[in-house]
């Protein structure tokens, strides 16, 4: 059974409430079927997820939101809206799904929606990270910037020889046992 503090907030299962008290890009916090959710208007469209974040249980409706994805006010994970994915960690649990009608002027969840295989939405300005060979493989066959280096580091992130590092001097030099032979 589910505990008080966690059910504060309208019942969005029974009796929903007013779509007009729901101003666009407004985040509310109820419950429904026994379970704390978070209402989302973004224009006309309602979107409805868990309000508690996977990674420690933080209160997603004092979170930011962001577009399509709310923001952890903890320790700033980040969930798409839509499918209820982890997009940024600390969190790897996506967050469940409801289904959200309208009827009549008033605004129910009407039950939970099944997590299914997903493939993760980008926030909004970001890219997917994508390995060196992925990244250049609409030329040069595949092999991204890199020729013939598809695992390698990028150029600048390989540490050069030590015989071509600037300012260090001694690199250069032969150890002092080695010129001391030399010097007989």
């Amino acid at each position: 059974m589910a505990s008080a503090e966690k059910n504060t907030g309208p019942d969005f299962a029974t009796t929903g409430m007013a779509l007009a008290e729901l101003a666009d890009g407004a985040m509310l916090r109820g419950h429904a079927h026994g379970e704390p959710v978070l209402l989302v208007r973004r224009g006309s469209e309602l979107l409805a997820v868990g309000a508690l974040c996977t990674h420690l249980g933080a209160p997603l409706e004092t979170g930011l939101l962001v577009g399509d994805t709310v923001r952890c006010p903890w320790h700033h994970a980040c969930f798409s809206l839509r499918t209820g994915a982890a997009l940024r960690p600390p969190a790897l649990d996506p967050l469940p799904r409801w289904t959200v009608e309208q009827r009549a002027g008033r605004v129910y969840v009407t039950g939970k929606q099944e997590q299914g295989p997903q493939a993760p939405d980008s926030p909004p300005g970001q890219h997917q990270n994508r390995s060196s060979s992925e990244a250049g493989s609409h030329n040069r066959g595949g092999r991204g910037r890199q020729r013939g280096r598809r695992n390698a580091a990028p150029r600048r992130l390989r540490r050069p020889h030590h015989h071509a590092r600037r300012g260090n001097r001694r690199a250069l030099r032969p150890h002092r046992a080695v010129q001391e032979l030399r010097a007989r």
